[in-house]
């Protein structure tokens, strides 16, 4: 199951039921939902990405957040077909755009902590990655739900906002155990 990914369109009878998988149309930008630990500031002239904020330029942004204890991990731009945004520059044509960044104010709400120990370091740096991508999926469309249809054809159930194509890693199976059975 680990190679198997969704597409839109994706159909199969499943305890007598149909289950489509479809494309969510209504997708909500992982930017705009609460309980983010990073912030994403970018300064592409040519995309608005990322969240709000009030830097003008990357040096104010540099200026302003020169907290050793910051976490702060560079964004990329690969520009294709679809807009796709990485932590890592993995083809010379990928420009570097902004930050996700997390600082010691932030941490401290969020953990509760009053010392930022290298092992938390780590652990927001893996979830920060996780936001980068997550709204990554969001820019390219990668965004899924699912119908379960009636024999009639009525929807009986259905539910969205499964960001990425791995029904195992995005949650998906989680809601229709078996259907991607092995």
């Amino acid at each position: 199951m680990t190679g198997y990914y969704l597409y839109e369109g994706m159909q199969m009878e499943f305890n007598g039921e149909k289950v489509a998988i479809c494309g969510d149309a209504e997708a909500i930008n992982p930017r705009e939902k609460r309980g983010n630990l990073g912030r994403i500031v970018c300064f592409d002239k040519k995309n608005t990405l990322g969240d709000e904020h009030s830097f003008e330029t990357e040096a104010d942004f540099k200026n302003e957040i020169n907290d050793k204890n910051a976490v702060i991990l560079p964004i990329y731009l690969h520009e294709g077909r679809t807009l796709e945004i990485s932590v890592v520059q993995y083809t010379e044509l990928a420009r570097h755009i902004g930050y996700i960044y997390v600082n010691r104010e932030m941490i401290r709400t969020r953990y509760q902590v009053n010392r930022v120990s290298k092992v938390l370091k780590q652990e927001i740096v893996q979830e920060l990655m996780k936001e980068v991508k997550q709204y990554d999926y969001y820019l390219k469309g990668q965004v899924y739900g699912y119908q379960v249809f009636n024999p009639s054809g009525e929807v009986i159930e259905s539910r969205f906002g499964f960001y990425g194509p791995n029904p195992t890693s995005n949650g998906l199976t989680d809601f229709l155990p078996g259907f991607f059975a092995k």
